[in-house]
């Protein structure tokens, strides 16, 4: 027994000991609290194909959940092997717009993206790709221009030339390239 200088009667001794161990059982619990609080999932999601209308669902459903989710980020992991121009730019438009943090990866070393990646790159918030990868024309291959006067076909060229201009600003990033990646 301890005599307490403020108290007239003595202390038992196991009393200081479990004072310090409530004293750290609740530092504890407030610090794990706190830590708890702020992890965030990460999604990784995996696609090797010709991006058509359900690839680019897939990759669409999976960018939701991670918004859902209040994902930390979503990587997407591609090895396209050709695209529908039209479904890659509404998947472009969907991750450039995304609230969470956008990583698109082009994999395996020495793949081509094709068109699919000149377009999911640059709307990407974080664009990477595979050493020796490469991506492709931002235009199709073939574009039926039957019926399409040279005017018309520059204001398409100048829509999505802007397209890229504004992703790459957005981005801090060169938009230079998007003038070259388009007309040649």
């Amino acid at each position: 027994m301890v005599q307490h200088r403020l108290f007239p009667y003595p202390i038992p001794r196991w009393w200081s000991v479990w004072r310090y161990f409530i004293i750290g059982l609740l530092w504890s619990a407030f610090v794990t609290g706190i830590t708890a609080q702020s992890i965030q999932p990460i999604y990784v999601t995996e696609y090797e194909g010709v991006l058509s209308s359900y690839a680019a669902g897939y990759l669409r459903r999976a960018l939701h959940e991670a918004e859902a989710a209040n994902a930390q980020v979503i990587v997407m992991q591609l090895t396209p092997n050709g695209a529908v121009l039209e479904e890659v730019r509404k998947l472009a438009n969907d991750i450039a717009n995304a609230r969470v943090p956008v990583v698109v990866y082009i994999n395996p070393s020495g793949h081509d993206a094709g068109a699919a990646g000149s377009w999911l790159l640059p709307a990407a918030h974080i664009a990477a790709m595979a050493p020796d990868s490469r991506f492709g024309l931002a235009t199709p291959l073939f574009v039926p221009t039957m019926g399409m006067s040279n005017d018309t076909q520059e204001l398409l060229l100048n829509e999505q030339l802007q397209q890229f201009e504004a992703w790459g600003q957005a981005h801090n990033r060169n938009v230079d390239w998007a003038d070259t990646a388009l007309r040649i």
